[in-house]
């Protein structure tokens, strides 16, 4: 159904062959990729998790915060 192609598109990993790709009526390919990025979340269909309490798992990459955690 072109899913993973579309979010690769969205993210700029991929250019349309034809025609543009817009959001909030911004040509994509006009926009900073890191900026643009940084506007998603992906959760990808593979899960992956760590040696580590569901905590530390649920917390992986920022700072710890319990309420964030709860």
């Amino acid at each position: 159904a072109g899913k993973t192609t579309l979010v690769n598109a969205l993210l700029g990993f991929v250019e349309p062959e034809a025609g543009s790709l817009c959001l909030d009526g911004h040509d994509l390919r006009t926009l900073r990729k890191a900026s643009l990025r940084r506007q998603f979340a992906v959760v990808s269909q593979d899960i992956v998790l760590f040696d580590a309490s569901i905590e530390e798992n649920v917390a992986y990459a920022l700072p710890p915060d319990p309420a964030r955690i709860a």
